[in-house]
């Protein structure tokens, strides 16, 4: 996802879904905690690593080591700021 646009699309259209649910309390507690959790450690992480990926700056491997190996602040600018 090389344009900035979808990817803020993509990294804020399910928050604002869960913090909806959040707000209408259709859910249990406990459900909406869980689903917030996996958007946070889950889809963050192969949203962001998708990205990266896709800007040739990390290999298709290394994925899931944008959550344990800070790779989120290593390539701030690249992921947040450059289209």
């Amino acid at each position: 996802m090389k344009n900035i646009y979808l990817y803020y699309i993509a990294l804020f259209a399910p928050l604002l879904a869960i913090i909806a649910l959040l707000k209408l309390a259709i859910f249990p507690g406990w459900f909406s905690i869980t689903v917030l959790l996996i958007y946070v450690f889950l889809y963050r992480t192969l949203l962001d690593g998708y990205r990266l990926y896709q800007k040739n700056l990390i290999k298709k491997e290394e994925i899931w080591k944008v959550a344990t190996h800070g790779l989120r602040a290593k390539y701030f600018k690249e992921l947040y700021l450059y289209n």
